[in-house]
C-alpha cells in the first residue's frame, strides 16, 4: 500500500493504492467488525479482497487527513438506491459530532475504485470521482461508438457528482465550488493493462 500526492490547479488530491495481492486476514484490525462481515459475505475470494482493502485504504486515508485514530472515524456506505453497503463512502456527520471528534476544518471528499488486482482510494479538497478499469473487460462492454476512455470517464463523472451532491446538502463541512462542471484526467498508474480516469470541477483548473 502506498500514498502518492497529485496536484492538478489549485485542488490537492491524495491518491491511495493497494494490490490485491496485500489483503490478508491480519488487515481486519484496522476496520470495524461489520465491515469486516461484509467483506466475508463476498461470493469469491478475490472480491472479499478488494471489498477489504477498500476499506482499509479509506480508514488510512481518511484518518491520516484528519490526524484522527483509524477506527474512530465513522464511515457509513449505506447505497440510498437499495440499502446495501455498497454505496458512496463517507463520514457520518451524526456521529462525528455524538463522538466529538468534529474539528474545524472542512471534511474530505472521497472516491474508491477497484478492478482486478487494484484497489484505488482517492481524497481531495473539491469534489472527486475515481474510476479504474481493466482493458480488456472494458472492450467487452462498449458499444460500437464508444472508446475506453468514453466508459472510466463516464464512471469518474458519475462518482464526482455524488460527491458535489453531498458538499451541496452539507455546505457547513466542505469546501464548495464556484462552477460544478467537471474537468477528467488520466489517473496514473504504471500497469498499462489498466485505464482510470479523475474527474474534478473544472474551476480548479481554469481558475
Amino acid at each position: 500500500m502506498y500514498s502518492q500526492l497529485i496536484k492538478i490547479g489549485t485542488a490537492h488530491i491524495t491518491l491511495w493504492w493497494a494490490h490485491l495481492t496485500e489483503a490478508n486476514i491480519a488487515l481486519q484490525k484496522q476496520i470495524t467488525a461489520c465491515e469486516y462481515e461484509y467483506c466475508q459475505q463476498a461470493d469469491d475470494p478475490s472480491t472479499a479482497g478488494q471489498r477489504l482493502l477498500s476499506r482499509v485504504l479509506t480508514r488510512q486515508a481518511i484518518a491520516n487527513y484528519l490526524n484522527v485514530d483509524l477506527l474512530s472515524v465513522p464511515i457509513v456506505r449505506t447505497c440510498q438506491s437499495c440499502g446495501a453497503e455498497h454505496g458512496l463512502p463517507r463520514i457520518d456527520l451524526a456521529l462525528w459530532h455524538k463522538h466529538l471528534l468534529f474539528k474545524p476544518i472542512k471534511l474530505p471528499y472521497i472516491s474508491v475504485t477497484h478492478s482486478k488486482m487494484y484497489v484505488g482510494v482517492v481524497l481531495a479538497d473539491v469534489p472527486i470521482g475515481i474510476d479504474l478499469e481493466y482493458r480488456t473487460d472494458i472492450d467487452q462492454q462498449l458499444h460500437a461508438s464508444e472508446t475506453q476512455w468514453n466508459w472510466v470517464s463516464r464512471e469518474a463523472q458519475f462518482k464526482y457528482q455524488s460527491n458535489l451532491q453531498i458538499s451541496q446538502e452539507n455546505p457547513q463541512y466542505y469546501k464548495q465550488v464556484s462552477n460544478d462542471s467537471a474537468y477528467l484526467v488520466n489517473l496514473p498508474i504504471a500497469d498499462n493493462e489498466y485505464l482510470g480516469a479523475i474527474a474534478l470541477p473544472a474551476c480548479c483548473v481554469n481558475s
